[in-house]
């Protein structure tokens, strides 16, 4: 049993946690177009189908599925991203191609960095935002980085997990 679960969370660690999640497809206007609506709108209509979004970290897992480079944790998960030594954390990673996805609990924090570098669509659609459960945050789909808060009144498209 300790095996399987040191398993789960090697490969989680990986950034291939998005095998044990099931992103779905995205949804379709009943003439085949992109089906876009607010987060609000989108958070009901992945219930209305016994689902919910994606969390942010299921799309940069998305993102990785799509080409874009592993994720990399932070050393400082829950720490305010204006301490000095989170300051240099963003800083070194984003030298190296990494941006910073931050998460808000009345700080802002750094929960992983993303780098899209090699990140491919395969279709128009696949372009789109994409909404996330979290507050105003997307993961924008022709550049592969996870974005926000701030749009919560952008129409972006649905991937709804079940």
């Amino acid at each position: 049993m300790t095996k399987i679960i040191i398993s789960a969370v090697f490969v989680y660690s990986l950034g291939l946690g998005a095998l044990a999640s099931s992103v779905g497809p995205i949804e379709k206007n009943l003439d085949g177009s992109l089906l876009a609506m607010s987060q609000a709108a989108a958070s009901k209509y992945c219930e209305s189908k016994g689902s919910r979004l994606p969390t942010l970290r299921e799309l940069a897992e998305l993102a990785v599925s799509m080409g874009a480079k592993p994720i990399r944790e932070t050393s400082y998960p829950a720490t305010d991203v204006w301490t000095a030594p989170v300051y240099a954390e963003i800083e070194k990673n984003y030298k190296d191609g990494y941006y910073a996805v931050l998460q808000n609990s009345g700080h802002y924090y750094v929960a992983f960095y993303i780098n899209p570098t090699g990140y491919r669509t395969l279709s128009f659609d696949e372009q789109a935002g994409f909404w996330s459960s979290s507050p105003g945050s997307l993961l924008l789909g022709k550049e592969g980085v996870v974005s926000g808060p701030g749009y919560e009144e952008v129409l972006a498209g649905i991937r709804c997990v079940r």
